[in-house]
């Protein structure tokens, strides 16, 4: 999983490469980091749920898709 920017482009950080299928926003991603605090984290681990939920979201719709599908 690769992350990107809000500007769109690639962050510094992330993965890249012909390997790489999928981004999402990680980089400076609001997140709850105590209760009641908000705070702007980065990193591909703030990605890999947002692609996580997409590919939950595309497999309920259609059942039957493959995981060479999916990629």
């Amino acid at each position: 999983v690769g992350a990107i920017e809000p500007t769109g482009l690639m962050a510094e950080f992330s993965q890249s490469g012909s390997g790489l299928t999928v981004s999402a926003p990680g980089h400076f991603v609001l997140a709850m980091v105590a209760p009641g605090q908000m705070d702007a984290i980065s990193g591909t681990s703030f990605a890999a749920p947002l692609v996580t939920g997409v590919l939950s979201t595309v497999e309920s719709v259609l059942p039957g898709i493959t995981f060479d599908e999916l990629k």
